[in-house]
């Protein structure tokens, strides 16, 4: 009798814990709601195991420690086990071949349905859950915002795709001595509401795009169920573990020209099936109430005679998976559909919206057929907009960029043709005035045709003159022009001008290249060498680098010259002689440069009887050079560089 009262009083208490805590709904794992407590039983090779016993799990084996089972697994016994940090999931298998070593029961399994583990069964759950973003997890309503994604040049998508998975519905009946269950029920409500999404191909020829291209995978929230199983001694609660996920694709694309097309669809659907009578039935349907968001502006179409496109805007693909088991998943496709017709004839474009659901169920889960149910429903296809054009042809759309690489008769501007006004673009460039608001009918450059950026390389300017300049695009409207930017050229250069972190001692036939010396002496008495006589020789580098190369760090003329910074440039150097000459003809004998009357170092060095011993030296007291030098003399030097 007290062992009696003592399982009565077990079974109490089981059913209080379930009640209490199968009510919880966790930040982690949203829970349902079991409306039938009373009449779950396995069968009798169902075995649950202990989480502690689980010492390994894969995708086709379960690793146990033999010490820690009541009951030792067998072929054909099927092992239920709980979630744990093991066994994130749980699971249920089948076993289909058991061995022992080391006090380990390592069983190879397969997946297994609730058909094949209960002897009886029965609940009912209806899930719901708002989005949230509480705890790092994911509600099932999904936001997705796609910002000028650039599917393949010319072709981009913006907008918004958001999926709420509204309600899950599963109902699972099975009576005791029945083979199959009596009646399942899976049903999932998906809507779209909020999305908007533009699609836009700026290429005037045909495209083709064959391929869907997947934007993000978005993993849902868990659902898990805790089963109450009605056992000999107690009631233990067993998790029944659904996940979700929802992919989010987009494409494939076929169009024949230019297009832009915007919409707003509202997708309501219900996907599922149900099973009776041992026939599984395909309870999907559909509606939509798409908002069309489009202005049909021809200038966004390029018509040549006709313009066909087609594609699938979005397809949110639904996934819901028994213990994340992707072998035992249903899955659902829902894609959303466009098909566009354009022409020169009234009306000049018709719209299409279309909605179907592909998917199946893997029937083995559920009531133990190895195949899976395929579901479809045919294609909803609704005209959304019929008529012609709201806006006509224009002029195109021109931006002028900054100007660069300014100087004394030349410039470089960049523009950018960014819309064609809806027919083509014949001619497009630069042109300038030095009178503000300049046209096509002043100086101008051509660069190409058609949409796109280019460059325009202005010549023949003045030194030291203020220059207006424009983009322009002509197309059969008319030529449009960008936005005005002003520039003014460099002066012209000469002898003695401060340039180039220097003074300006020789300039080229273009008058835009020379050479400058520094500002001043970077030393007033220094040694040539380093300290060693040592020949220098002939290389590929300037005389400085090898002087330097050779001598090593040090504080001698040719480092003085290089370590110099004037302007900001690193590539000063030790003067030949030829550059001394022209320091003193053309600016010491003008006052300029602030030289003083004694010798300056050259990089030339001078040999006699192979002993180096010698540099050249100038001496600008009388303009005149000596051939040698002993290098340990202490003479001036003057830093130049080439611009």
């Amino acid at each position: 009798m007290y062992s009696r009262l003592f399982i009565l009083s077990l079974l109490l208490i089981s059913i209080s814990y379930i009640i209490t805590t199968g009510c919880k709904k966790n930040n982690n794992s949203p829970v349902a709601l079991i409306t039938d407590t009373t009449s779950n039983l396995l069968r009798s090779n169902a075995l649950v195991i202990d989480t502690t016993a689980i010492a390994q799990v894969t995708e086709t084996q379960v690793t146990l420690a033999a010490a820690q089972l009541p009951t030792k697994p067998a072929i054909g016994s099927i092992l239920l086990a709980r979630p744990s940090a093991i066994n994130p999931y749980g699971f249920i298998r089948k076993v289909t071949q058991v061995s022992e070593s080391a006090g380990q029961l390592v069983c190879l399994t397969e997946p297994c349905g609730l058909n094949e583990a209960f002897e009886q069964l029965s609940f009912d759950i209806n899930y719901q859950d708002s989005f949230s973003v509480a705890y790092g997890r994911t509600g099932s309503s999904i936001s997705y915002t796609i910002s000028n994604k650039e599917i393949l040049d010319g072709l981009a998508l913006n907008g918004v795709i958001k999926v709420n998975v509204s309600k899950v519905t599963i109902n699972y009946k099975k009576k005791q001595g029945s083979l199959k269950p009596e009646h399942v029920l899976l049903k999932a409500d998906i809507n779209t509401e909020g999305s908007g999404l533009e699609i836009t191909n700026t290429r005037s020829t045909a495209i083709q795009l064959l391929k869907a291209d997947t934007l993000k995978t978005i993993l849902l929230p868990t659902i898990a169920v805790t089963i109450p199983i009605i056992t000999p001694v107690a009631v233990i609660p067993f998790p029944l573990v659904l996940t979700q996920k929802v992919h989010l694709t987009v494409l494939p694309l076929t169009a024949s020209g230019k297009l832009k097309l915007r919409v707003s669809p509202v997708v309501n659907v219900t996907v599922g099936a149900q099973y009776q009578d041992g026939q599984w039935t395909n309870i999907s349907n559909s509606s939509i109430a798409p908002l069309n968001g489009s202005n049909f502006c021809k200038k966004d179409f390029f018509i040549n005679g006709s313009l066909d496109a087609s594609l699938t805007l979005f397809k949110p693909i639904y996934e819901i998976a028994p213990y994340n088991n992707t072998l035992l998943k249903g899955f659902f496709e829902i894609p959303a559909t466009l098909s566009f017709k354009a022409q020169t004839n009234s009306p000049n474009y018709s719209l299409k919206f279309g909605l179907g659901i592909e998917g199946g169920i893997e029937q083995k889960f559920w009531e133990g057929a190895s195949q899976r149910l395929s579901l479809s429903v045919n294609i909803i296809e609704k005209e959304i907009a019929r008529g012609d054009w709201t806006c006509q042809d224009t002029l195109a759309t021109v931006t002028t960029l900054a100007p660069t690489l300014i100087k004394t008769t030349t410039a470089t501007i960049a523009g950018t043709v960014s819309d064609d006004g809806g027919v083509p673009v014949t001619s497009r460039g630069m042109c300038w005035s030095k009178n503000q608001q300049p046209t096509i009918a002043n100086d101008k450059t051509t660069n190409g045709k058609d949409t796109g950026s280019f460059q325009a390389n202005l010549t023949a300017l003045q030194p030291n003159t203020t220059y207006y300049a424009r983009a322009y695009a002509t197309n059969s409207v008319g030529t449009a022009y960008g936005n005005q930017v002003i520039f003014t050229t460099a002066k012209k250069l000469a002898i003695g001008d401060n340039h180039a972190g220097g003074i300006i001692y020789y300039l080229d036939n273009t008058g835009e290249h020379g050479r400058v010396c520094a500002t001043e002496d970077q030393h007033a008495g220094i040694q040539w060498y380093n300290g060693v006589f040592l020949e220098i020789g002939f290389g590929t580098t300037d005389m400085t680098t090898r002087i330097i190369e050779k001598q090593g760090p040090g504080n001698y003329a040719a480092t003085a010259c290089r370590n110099y910074r004037g302007g900001g440039y690193t590539d000063w150097s030790l003067p030949y002689l030829g550059d001394y000459r022209m320091m003193y003809d053309s600016l010491y004998k003008n006052g300029i440069g602030n030289f003083t009357a004694a010798w300056y170092w050259t990089c030339e060095e001078y040999s006699i009887n192979n002993h180096f011993y010698y540099a050249k030296a100038f001496n600008f007291v009388n303009g005149q050079y000596t051939i040698y030098f002993v290098r340990d003399q202490l003479y001036r030097v003057r830093a130049v560089r080439a611009f």
